[in-house]
């Protein structure tokens, strides 16, 4: 397709939990807790196991360009690409709206676009679906699309987010490992000089960012 855009995109709803559990990282670096109320059994190490995830998959991330964690983003534009555009951030989970600044002053009619997912449903194209796009009063960012994006989190199976591929999933733990065994380091000493095996697993992966 001819001039798809990809856009940049800026967080409206930040993202709340965490993508793995702390029985699973636990599990990973061979953590056990400490005995005692078997409802609250707990390790000196699980605050700093938690944030070394966060950072973990903070890397991750901007690594790949990836949304990891569920998040709503916005992306804005002058005035409508020639074809069409790709959202950024993926995956995509679902369109909140898609609203222009023109006569109707709102959201679009559904029937003037199309979210094109045909081959790659975690990164789809909107595409317009009549001859041409709607008028709309040029002005910057008059153009705007919301829409959720991320993964569903370990101890959220019931969302309707994509599940994390295996391969992130391992590059995650491989990052917490290097970080928990260099704990002694500042953090970004350690990420950077996380495991070769780590970004082979993400590199396949990675998405555009920012115009094309």
């Amino acid at each position: 397709m001819a001039d798809v855009r990809i856009l940049r995109a800026k967080v409206i709803t930040h993202a709340t939990g965490r993508l793995l559990s702390l029985e699973t990282c636990r599990e990973h670096l061979e953590i056990v807790p400490i005995d005692g109320d078997s409802d609250n059994e707990s390790h000196p190490d699980d605050q700093l196991i938690l944030g070394m995830l966060d950072a973990a998959v903070a890397h991750a991330e901007q690594f790949t360009g990836l949304s990891l964690l569920v998040r709503t983003w916005e992306v804005a534009m002058d005035e409508f690409p020639a074809d069409g555009f790709e959202l950024p951030r993926p995956p995509f989970i679902e369109l909140l709206s898609f609203s222009a600044v023109n006569d109707s002053d709102g959201e679009l009619d559904p029937s003037t676009y199309l979210v094109d997912d045909y081959g790659t449903p975690e990164q789809p194209v909107i595409v317009r679906a009549t001859s041409t796009w709607p008028v709309v009063t040029k002005a910057p960012n008059t153009i705007k699309l919301r829409y959720r994006a991320g993964y569903q989190a370990e101890e959220d199976p019931d969302s309707d987010a994509p599940p994390l591929p295996r391969s992130l999933r391992a590059a995650l733990l491989l990052v917490l490992g290097h970080l928990y065994e260099n704990r002694e380091d500042s953090v970004e000493k350690a990420l950077a000089s996380i495991p070769n095996g780590a970004e082979a697993l993400m590199r396949p992966l990675r998405v555009r960012l920012g115009m094309a």
